[in-house]
């Protein structure tokens, strides 16, 4: 306290009292700091020289090159770390406060260390009866020469049940064909369609055959997977099923992986989908 009480209006005049051995009387302390009225209730607190002492009192010039030291040197450390590391030696007003406020300002902590992410309740969509919802999506075994490299996933997000199609390319022309021939030739048309925002599903073509089916499109929010979330669960399960197989037999074997997954009680519906 004795070296940096001088530098600081606030300090100097504590230092002042606690070496006169009393603090001033209750009427003179209306007019301070707010700062310095808090340093006064913790007046027992504080002692003069370096025996026994366990908190060095900070002038607030000096605090925030200190918080840096801490913080920036440290590694960048949360807020709370930040201020658990300097409560071991320091002390000033407000020190939590000032703590969390430049921690949430460092520019480094800003860009690598995102904030916790909120995450909504899932509310699983309602269908009434199979086939009432399809939910579709492409994955893409990434194999390259591969004559089939992607896959057109369709869910019946009523039983889970799934189908598996083997496609040379994503666009809206095979897009089409498969769904036509795979889902409506077989099962007939769904109520609806949900997919993602991609160029295939959003295409001209692939709304026209919905029209001419009576089959209304719904479309998932951009960058939002949770949105078809049954589908895109069961393309984490045929993706770990066919990367036990060798890159030869993956096109061959999609949709027999895919019976296999169906034939599996769902914990969900307490079935299998067949």
């Amino acid at each position: 306290l004795v070296q940096v009480g001088t530098t600081d209006p606030d300090l100097s005049q504590l230092l002042s009292w606690k070496q006169q051995g009393r603090p001033p009387p209750v009427e003179e302390q209306v007019g301070l700091s707010v700062g310095l009225q808090q340093l006064l209730r913790e007046w027992d607190k504080f002692e003069v020289g370096q025996d026994a002492c366990s908190q060095i009192l900070v002038p607030s010039a000096h605090t925030k090159t200190l918080w840096q030291e801490y913080h920036i040197e440290g590694g960048h450390p949360s807020a709370e770390r930040t201020l658990s590391l300097l409560k071991e030696r320091f002390f000033w007003y407000r020190m939590r406060r000032d703590s969390i406020g430049k921690a949430a300002e460092c520019p480094r902590c800003v860009v690598y260390k995102a904030g916790p992410k909120v995450i909504a309740p899932l509310v699983p969509i309602e269908t009434s009866y199979p086939f009432h919802m399809v939910g579709i999506d492409f994955l893409s075994l990434g194999h390259p020469g591969d004559t089939h490299p992607y896959i057109l996933v369709m869910t019946n997000l009523f039983s889970k049940y799934a189908l598996a199609v083997p496609t040379r390319d994503p666009t809206a022309a095979t897009t089409a064909k498969a769904v036509w021939k795979n889902l409506f030739q077989v099962y007939g048309s769904p109520e609806y369609i949900l997919s993602d925002r991609g160029a295939a599903f959003t295409s001209d073509l692939f709304q026209q055959l919905g029209l001419l089916y009576g089959c209304r499109m719904k479309r998932t929010m951009a960058y939002h997977p949770q949105g078809n979330g049954a589908c895109e669960r069961f393309n984490q399960t045929l993706l770990k099923l066919l990367g036990t197989l060798t890159d030869e037999a993956q096109f061959h074997m999609a949709p027999l992986s895919c019976m296999q997954c169906q034939c599996v009680k769902k914990l969900s519906t307490c079935d299998v989908c067949l």
